[in-house]
């Protein structure tokens, strides 16, 4: 922008020293009028107003310039002007600035014209092809030595990684940048706000506050009120993260008073969400904080956070024991929720209903709705663990197309080196070039053995994602199970005890009065029961025998168990794989074999563990295709711990799969 201001400040000076210079002759004054007119009339024929006063003097300016470099930049100004409201007529002036570039040999023009496009790529979801530019805007940059561009290249890589989710290699390219800050000082801030949020992301929360202090510091000194607010919002979660609610509710404080100011209602409205979390559930403040939000979310039209105002009020009534309220606030939250399919707050607003049912006495409904929370968390860890191998393929993706980058460009710098010498001797050369070809050679194997690895690894990152998230998972809904609401069964049953005691009941009423407590205590058994499959206590508390041993003499008179060896304590993980597989298999033959007897033999060493199980019921064929995954998820389960499976079976002959793992001696 500045360079076209520039331009056409010179045109003016010059057309007025032309036009001093011509006052001597009445002819050349016409002559020269005629001229500049012209010009007037030629940029305006080849315009159409866009309305924009600033856009339309930058559509002028470029109708007329010289090409060169300062037309470079008048295209990307126009660019930039067109990009919030029109990306293909940004895209289209961007490519301008790269043609033009191109034909005046400016280099420097192609490396901006990379920062300006990949925003468009990326927000048309072309990440690949946007990093991909980026990178070749920093390897010009590194080969023209400008420090500006290198710092600024690394800080567009770095904002890309960030901006899809891969953290590490962000932190990496923000370091570079933070780097070549010095000089760009523009820059510096932008980086170091980046890098905040990256440790945010990471929750290196002691790395984050320190930078975000820096930032701030930044902010303040230039009188930037909006991103003053903006910082203090996101340092102040910070804070709360590392424990420190006083310099928390300070900091969220000043954003909110902030946003007050400059009427940033956006910020506000998150702030005073966030201001909730800082006070018991049941204070006062919670109540005003969370209806002021409501009605900012009501008023930008922000669903996801009308229903986040909505739940904290809810659990607001609750805890006041307004449950009427509580019920209606959540019944608002969950409308928009299947609307919009917002799963992970419905899960909460289905969390906190129960609670409000469960005071109400409604037990039935509050345990159905606990059944399709569970049902919502199941389907949200599977997304999870999705999108957790979607960006393990990425990174490995990532990597291997760098290592195939790197090993083009060294059979490239192979061929010209051998270019050049030419002129040597052609024995020389000829030895020269076998032992280089040999070298390259190995260094491809050496590459596909390191793609090998990386698909390996991939593959046990995934498995054990997959591992620690079931695991995760299982623990806390038998924790809450368990804890939460069988410690709310156990109270009711013991409410309605005391409420039977001194009461004289009709005989229909005692008998009524029965029903429901025999039907509670069904209820507190199977939700034990359901607990204890999910996690049993046992295996955590005793080790594998003692709960391999229960689930065998719980789950069927026809399963047989037996122990031999050594019964020392293994690595949690793997007493879990051994566990979760035994109850497979097992599960799997009563359900499917009919069989009349299953064998399940543990058979643990110093240096080795195994296990069998085995029926006698009608076989199957193991290279059939099947409708479920179970057999594979166990083949994976195993597989990650680098134990091997073998099944023995034959239609109508039963079925032996024998498991084993190799364990690490400690001395």
């Amino acid at each position: 922008m500045k360079y076209s201001i520039l331009n056409f400040q010179i045109s003016i000076i010059i057309a007025a020293l032309l036009l001093a210079a011509s006052c001597n002759s009445n002819h050349k004054n016409e002559k020269q009028s005629a001229e500049n007119a012209a010009t007037t009339n030629l940029a305006d024929s080849l315009i159409q107003s866009t309305g924009d006063i600033e856009l339309d003097s930058l559509l002028r300016v470029a109708a007329v310039a010289k090409k060169d470099s300062n037309l470079v930049f008048t295209y990307l100004d126009i660019g930039d002007a067109y990009i919030k409201n029109d990306s293909k007529t940004a895209a289209k002036y961007y490519f301008k600035a790269k043609e033009l570039s191109k034909e005046i040999n400016y280099k420097r023009g192609y490396i901006l014209f990379a920062y300006h496009y990949a925003k468009i790529l990326n927000e048309e979801g072309k990440s690949d092809s946007s990093l991909l530019l980026n990178k070749e805007a920093l390897a010009m940059s590194i080969k023209s030595g400008n420090p500006v561009d290198i710092g600024r290249s690394y800080m567009h890589l770095g904002r890309h990684y960030w901006y899809n989710d891969m953290l590490d290699s962000a932190i990496v390219y923000l370091n570079n940048a933070n780097k070549y800050s010095a000089y760009n000082p523009a820059n510096a801030t932008n980086i170091k706000w980046l890098t905040f949020l990256v440790y945010n992301d990471l929750k290196r929360y002691d790395e984050a506050r320190q930078i975000g202090e820096e930032v701030l510091s930044s902010h303040r000194e230039a009188n930037d009120l909006e991103n003053v607010g903006i910082t203090a919002f996101n340092l102040g979660i910070t804070y709360r993260e590392l424990g420190n609610k006083d310099r928390s509710l300070q900091l969220l404080e000043e954003a909110l008073e902030i946003s007050d100011k400059t009427h940033y209602n956006s910020l506000r409205m998150v702030t005073l969400i966030t201001l909730t979390n800082a006070y018991e559930a049941d204070d006062p403040k919670v109540k005003v904080y969370a209806e002021e939000a409501l009605a900012l979310a009501k008023k930008l039209n922000n669903l996801r956070n009308k229903v986040r105002s909505w739940d904290v009020l809810s659990t607001h009534y609750l805890l006041t024991k307004n449950f009427q309220k509580s019920l209606a606030c959540a019944d608002s939250s969950l409308v928009i929720c299947n609307q919009k399919n917002f799963l992970e707050e419905k899960v909460k607003v289905l969390d906190h209903k129960s609670y409000v049912l469960i005071a109400l006495g409604r037990l039935k409904e509050a345990f159905a709705i606990l059944i399709e929370s569970n049902d919502i968390q199941n389907k949200l860890i599977g997304d999870e663990i999705q999108e957790r191998i979607v960006l393990a393929e990425k990174r490995y993706d990532t990597e291997k197309k760098d290592i195939q980058i790197a090993a083009l460009q060294k059979e490239r710098e192979l061929m010209i080196w051998l270019s050049i010498a030419g002129g040597a001797a052609l024995l020389l050369v000829l030895a020269t070039f076998f032992f280089l070809w040999r070298w390259t050679i190995q260094k491809r194997k050496l590459a596909e053995t390191r793609i090998k690895q990386f698909e390996q690894e991939k593959q046990l990152v995934a498995t054990q994602a997959v591992l620690d998230g079931e695991t995760q998972e299982r623990s806390r809904l038998a924790r809450d199970l368990h804890d939460g609401l069988g410690s709310m069964l156990t109270g009711v049953k013991m409410n309605l005890a005391d409420v039977k005691t001194g009461v004289v009941l009709a005989p229909a009423e005692v008998e009524r009065f029965n029903n429901a407590m025999t039907l509670l205590d069904e209820s507190i058994t199977e939700m034990r029961r359901v607990a204890h499959h999910l996690m049993p206590d046992s295996l955590n508390r005793a080790g594998l025998k003692p709960a391999v041993s229960d689930f065998c003499s719980t789950v069927s008179p026809k399963v047989v168990f037996d122990y031999f060896g050594d019964q020392s304590r293994l690595d949690p993980m793997l007493e879990i794989v051994i566990y979760r597989s035994i109850h497979e298999l097992v599960n799997n033959a009563l359900k499917h074999s009919g069989a009349s007897q299953i064998l399940v033999q543990i058979m643990q060493e110093p240096d080795r563990i195994a296990f069998t199980v085995q029926d006698d019921g009608c076989g199957f064929n193991p290279d059939a295709e099947t409708s479920g995954n179970g057999l594979q998820n166990i083949r994976n389960r195993i597989a990650s711990f680098g134990g091997n499976i073998n099944i023995d079976t034959k239609i109508d002959e039963g079925t032996e799969i024998n498991v084993e793992f190799q364990l690490r001696i400690t001395n």
